[in-house]
């Protein structure tokens, strides 16, 4: 995703680089004028005010490989947690495979009528679905939280000064 604003014949790029969590970075477009220092300054008061860090360039490299792999982990993560939630409110019928409401006694399809053992086998796959739960929406709050980044340390003071003359690079955990 890319966004641009101008003012003036002043131009600023945001490009998102990351989702898990958000990494974005903005520059100016042709000559860094007091204005994109500004608005640059400005984008990242309001990360750190949210939580976010600056990058220096090597951080920046040596995250972008992650970003790649947090963004896979995290649509494995929605997957597992979609299909635990569909498992939580329906069952496959054994015979016609169709799916049926969880409380449904038969089967719409089929008018399968459900048995104890079936109704024990739903009640132990939905306790596993709330687990599956549990634990994909912990992984993707972790994810998007920033949890577990390889190689990034804090910038130091020197490192921000010479980012603001650049491209800045942003952090944002989501809490």
């Amino acid at each position: 995703m890319s966004l641009q604003w101008s003012r003036g014949g002043d131009l600023l790029r945001l490009q998102t680089l990351g989702w898990f969590p958000l990494l974005v970075t903005v520059g100016p477009v042709g000559r860094t004028s007091r204005a994109h220092r500004d608005a640059i300054a400005r984008l990242v008061a309001a990360a750190r005010a949210k939580g976010g860090k600056t990058l220096s360039d090597s951080q920046l490299v040596g995250y972008l490989p992650q970003a790649e792999l947090r963004w896979q982990r995290a649509l494995s993560e929605r997957v597992r947690l979609s299909r635990a939630e569909q498992i939580l409110e329906a069952r496959r019928c054994p015979r016609c495979r169709a799916w049926v409401e969880n409380s449904a006694t038969h089967c719409a399809g089929c008018r399968h009528r459900f048995t104890p053992a079936e109704d024990e086998d739903r009640d132990q796959l939905t306790g596993q679905a709330r687990a599956t739960i549990t634990s994909a929406e912990r992984v993707l709050s972790e994810l998007a939280r920033g949890v577990l980044l390889n190689g990034l340390a804090p910038p130091d003071q020197d490192q921000l000064s010479v980012q603001r003359e650049e491209a800045t690079s942003v952090v944002m955990r989501r809490g």
